[in-house]
């Protein structure tokens, strides 16, 4: 079950903000696109492989290649904006222990201050690198939480009690990127920024 959360739905959610933001609505499609691609290979094989013990037999590599040919099938492929709904329940499960690991390893923090300014940008402006606006699914916001979410602080983002698990405001480094992140983002769009926190 921890392997599935972490690889399978984590994944899903770090793919769905930037994909949405860069103009993707179906997965299939996101996948095709190298740079996406690349930030779910990386998180599976940087960020979440070493938060999981394998259980028995399970040949953990394996099983990341055959994520990644799912994620790319047209005959099973997913809304993006499904994924994207409900981020406020699905950032506890999937993405918070992972990035406490993360932080109390001081492993590389890019892909995940990446994640969190997509998701910033996608509350509170609702338009993607195309211009196109959409309306979000957030069920379980609160007004206080609205208010964090659409703060001119970029900073003030981090302190959603959503988030509170692995405290990203105590993190200097993270703060850091994260901030460097979402002025990318918000001057260069979602794309751009993904293809310089890959070169």
């Amino acid at each position: 079950m921890k392997m599935k959360l972490c690889l399978l739905n984590a994944s899903h959610t770090l793919l769905s903000y930037p994909a949405y933001l860069c103009g993707y609505r179906k997965v299939d499609d996101a996948m095709l696109d190298e740079n996406l691609a690349q930030l779910v290979r990386d998180f599976m094989n940087q960020d979440v492989t070493s938060c999981i013990t394998p259980s028995g037999s399970t040949n953990i590599e394996l099983y990341k290649e055959t994520l990644m040919k799912r994620l790319r099938n047209s005959s099973v492929s997913d809304q993006i904006a499904r994924l994207c709904s409900d981020g406020m329940s699905k950032f506890p499960t999937y993405i918070i222990p992972i990035l406490k690991q993360i932080i109390e390893e001081g492993k590389d923090l890019s892909r995940m201050a990446y994640l969190f300014a997509a998701y910033r940008h996608y509350l509170k402006y609702r338009h993607d690198d195309n211009g196109a606006h959409f309306e979000i699914s957030e069920p379980i916001m609160s007004p206080m939480d609205r208010v964090l979410a659409e703060s001119e602080e970029r900073l003030d983002f981090l302190t959603l009690p959503a988030f509170a698990g692995a405290n990203p405001a105590q993190s200097e480094q993270f703060k850091a990127l994260y901030n460097e992140m979402a002025d990318s983002i918000y001057h260069h769009g979602a794309i751009a920024t993904l293809k310089s926190l890959q070169d």
